[in-house]
């Protein structure tokens, strides 16, 4: 894959999904951020897993960027439109379940 042509911007990957699939990600204000930030790193590292207003969905770009610096190899990728495709990933780590229940089990 040619990074160079990687989008690196929310707006530019938003427009890949539709509101079904993106509202599978965590779209934190700067305030909740902050705010789940401050919980986080004040919790012991041991439970910081564990606190319920710490669990929420994977945020949007860390997708995009596990994808470009993932434990993966990208196999394939078949455009089927303007701005459509499908990519085949030969996945080697996680969290690529979020990505597949973000897809509703399809190919994007």
């Amino acid at each position: 894959m040619d990074f160079q042509a990687w989008p690196e911007n929310e707006d530019e990957w938003r427009g890949y999904f539709d509101l079904r699939a993106l509202d599978h990600f965590w779209w934190p204000t700067a305030s909740e951020l902050e705010d789940w930030k401050r919980l986080y790193f004040a919790a012991p590292v041991d439970k910081r897993q564990t606190p319920p207003r710490l669990q929420h969905p994977w945020d949007f770009m860390s997708m995009p960027d596990a994808f470009k610096n993932g434990d993966d190899v990208l196999v394939n990728f078949e455009e089927n439109g303007e701005r459509g495709g499908r990519s085949t990933f030969d996945p080697h780590g996680d969290p690529y379940s979020d990505w597949v229940h973000a897809c509703d089990h399809r190919s994007l």
